[in-house]
């Protein structure tokens, strides 16, 4: 469970994700030190880890369904496929639905008909390509600041000579935010969401 103290500090790295523990302390109201503590214990309780996805190319959703008795076992290879970022057990007309990325819908279609459909306890599998992303999980915002906290989160983007340059990211449902020190720069990532995007 998460306190006020992290929720607020998730919704700030939600609007940027770049920003310092020393700009965000004002605003949040308690120091820096204390908002580097709070997102270690985030990453030590596993409510936030750091992952990517590709920012483009093609995507789509399989539906899988599985010869009986197998789901377990398809699921876990399926694990183990690169172009795979996202699987879910489901009710209804399929056992797992995937998310499936790539570069091209040639490579959307290599990956389901060969690797997925190929494996062993398949049944059968129906892609659906995405044509058009109408919303995406980086647009949800924990809403734990008020609208003027929220428009006093820095939104600058550092430059790279600076002290405090930054890797560029994009939010996504989990919680997941990296902040480590590396030759004297600091760097932060947050993600929020299941999927995630990240580019530099």
């Amino acid at each position: 469970m998460l306190d006020p103290l992290e929720e607020r500090l998730i919704h700030a790295l939600q609007i940027e994700g770049r920003a310092p523990w020393s700009e965000l302390a004002p605003m949040i109201g308690v120091d820096a030190v204390t908002l580097a503590r709070r997102w270690d214990s985030l990453r030590e309780r596993g409510l936030a880890w750091v992952t990517g996805i590709f920012p483009d190319g093609a995507s789509a959703l399989v539906d899988i369904t599985c010869k009986p008795q197998q789901t377990g076992d398809v699921a876990r290879q399926l694990a183990q496929i690169p172009e795979v970022m996202t699987l879910d057990h489901t009710s209804g007309g399929r056992d797992l639905l995937a998310t499936v990325l790539a570069d091209t819908p040639l490579s959307i279609w290599d990956t389901v008909t060969n690797r997925i459909g190929g494996l062993e306890g398949v049944r059968n599998t129906q892609t659906h390509l995405v044509t058009e992303v109408v919303m995406e999980a980086s647009d949800w915002r924990l809403r734990a600041l008020t609208p003027q906290e929220a428009a006093r989160v820095p939104t600058s983007i550092p430059s790279t000579s600076d002290a405090s340059s930054h890797l560029r990211l994009a939010n996504t449902t989990t919680i997941i935010h990296k902040n480590y020190t590396s030759s004297q720069k600091n760097y932060s990532i947050l993600l929020i969401n299941i999927n995630y995007q990240c580019h530099i």
